[in-house]
């Protein structure tokens, strides 16, 4: 369960991550204070990246899992 957690929250913060970007791009070119709100953002991904790294072995184990189900599930539409 550990593992998955870490694993979707890391997918999940894939999407902070450019959000964040973004922000942080928006405040360097109007001047608007969004960058504490872009940083931040972007840091949720750091936080997951550094958990995967460190609970490799858990996070591999979810992504195979996640591989499994998908080639079960979506394996027989070829």
């Amino acid at each position: 369960m550990k593992g998955r957690i870490i694993l979707y929250g890391w997918l999940f913060s894939w999407l902070l991550m450019i959000g964040g970007l973004g922000c942080m791009e928006w405040e360097m070119e109007t001047g608007e204070p969004v960058f504490i709100l872009g940083l931040s953002m972007f840091m949720v991904f750091v936080v997951f990246c550094w958990l995967v790294i460190k609970n490799e072995k858990e996070a591999e184990q979810a992504a195979d899992e996640f591989d499994r189900w998908f080639d079960r599930t979506f394996g027989k539409m070829k």
